[in-house]
């Protein structure tokens, strides 16, 4: 399987540091149960619906691809350096899913779609953004449980401009929360 990885488009495109998490040894072991999505080409509609409808809100726009999860650590006046182990295992995690499911991005199974941001050098399954910022939501709310809320609805709205942005698909951002809860409560419960 990894070779079949490696000699894929997927690695070539690949900025040195998502490969290096492929390589990376998480702090707390987890096991990921098997995720499914459905045929992109039907959830296609649902992504130019969303980015129709929905379109980004300009603050979140400007920092989205750079610190999203900046946003979550603002809510709660937390240091990021804080978390650096935790969100390297998250980050991790997904890139070694989305090179084993190695799903297409929307834009490129569809004319329609054009994705508007810079980050779509990996697969689209699961989306890496909700992995992290739904677990950091997680982690942050159970330390700051007065913040739990504004997490939340923090962490939908980050999740959900992945597909207003044209780079996911839903089913990309409900596996990035699954997975993204999935390492949170590991790492809460060690």
């Amino acid at each position: 399987m990894w070779w079949d990885i490696i000699k894929s488009k997927w690695m070539g495109q690949m900025s040195e540091g998502k490969k290096e998490l492929l390589e990376h040894k998480p702090k707390v072991k987890i096991d990921i149960p098997k995720m499914s999505y459905p045929d992109g080409s039907k959830e296609v509609k649902e992504v130019i619906k969303i980015m129709k409808e929905k379109p980004v809100p300009k603050d979140i726009m400007s920092r989205h691809d750079k610190d999203s999860d900046q946003v979550l650590f603002d809510i709660v006046d937390a240091k990021k350096s804080d978390y650096e182990d935790f969100t390297k295992d998250l980050n991790s995690y997904v890139m070694r899913e989305k090179v084993k499911y190695a799903r297409k991005r929307p834009n490129e199974v569809s004319d329609i779609v054009e994705s508007k941001t810079e980050t779509d050098d990996t697969p689209a399954f699961p989306s890496g953004h909700a992995t992290l910022v739904y677990g950091l939501e997680k982690m942050l709310a159970d330390k700051y449980p007065e913040k739990k809320k504004e997490l939340k609805e923090t962490a939908e709205m980050l999740a959900l401009a992945r597909v207003q942005l044209g780079s996911h698909y839903p089913s990309d951002i409900k596996a990035g929360k699954k997975l993204g809860y999935l390492i949170a409560k590991k790492y809460l419960e060690d």
